[in-house]
């Protein structure tokens, strides 16, 4: 297997040395769905080429930002948005917040137009 992709926590845990074991040499790793520890990014680093922390809402089923992780790297990050994608972390008056402050992440794309009456997009 040359690529895989998992929560953290199915790669942590009980089975967790069986799990880390499977990340074959030279295969792409990425890992979403949940933060991603530095134990465990550093666990799995050291079995692969490279790992990847994805993230994205369940609402959207599909990861919004991903970051290629980097060895001692903790905490590790979401990464920069996917292509077509905003990320914004904004305060509770809506607001850009600066680097390193707390605020809540809203995220943003491309919206399709549907013609009433039509079926395509």
């Amino acid at each position: 297997m040359s690529a895989r992709s998992c929560k953290p926590r199915q790669r942590h845990g009980a089975g967790s040395s069986r799990w880390v074991g499977r990340a074959r040499p030279g295969s792409r790793q990425c890992v979403a769905g949940e933060p991603l520890s530095g134990d465990l990014a550093a666990a799995l680093l050291a079995r692969c080429a490279e790992l990847w922390n994805g993230y994205g809402p369940t609402e959207t089923t599909v990861y919004s930002t991903i970051h290629r992780v980097q060895p001692a790297e903790t905490p590790v990050p979401i990464g920069h948005p996917i292509a077509n994608t905003q990320v914004y972390l904004l305060n509770s008056r809506m607001e850009l917040v600066p680097p390193g402050a707390i605020g809540e992440l809203y995220i943003g794309g491309k919206v399709w137009r549907v013609a009433i009456g039509t079926a395509t997009i």
